[in-house]
């Protein structure tokens, strides 16, 4: 399929509502509720892994108390954001089922009626 287009209506998501809502979203174009695909979640992580391995070891040394985390920090920052790119770039998006709206339950008749 499309990168980022809905399979019902070929309808082109906007990248914000594919990364933000990646379990269930819904299509402007026909109202059907999409998903982005494991592949696509699979690639966008593997790739923001890497990259976050590659900001960590090469992350400059530490010279005080705190310096361990400006790596862990790179680590963090480099994987969300490749992360992210990526899945704007590549997601394919599948139907899902509309979920089910719970029911309204009946309001019990008052506790504590006079008689």
């Amino acid at each position: 399929m499309a990168i980022r287009k809905c399979p019902a209506c070929l309808t082109t998501a906007p990248m914000g509502a594919v990364v933000a809502f990646t379990n269930d979203f819904v299509c402007a174009g026909c109202g059907q509720h999409l998903e982005v695909s494991e592949a696509s979640r699979v690639l966008a992580a593997a790739i923001g892994i890497a990259a976050g391995y590659l900001a960590v070891s090469t992350a400059p040394p530490a010279y005080s108390t705190l310096g361990w985390a400006v790596p862990v920090l790179f680590g963090l920052l480099a994987y969300g954001c490749v992360s992210a790119l990526i899945l704007m770039a590549s997601a394919d998006l599948r139907l899902i089922p509309a979920p089910t709206q719970p029911s309204v339950a009946e309001t019990p008749a008052a506790h504590g009626a006079h008689h």
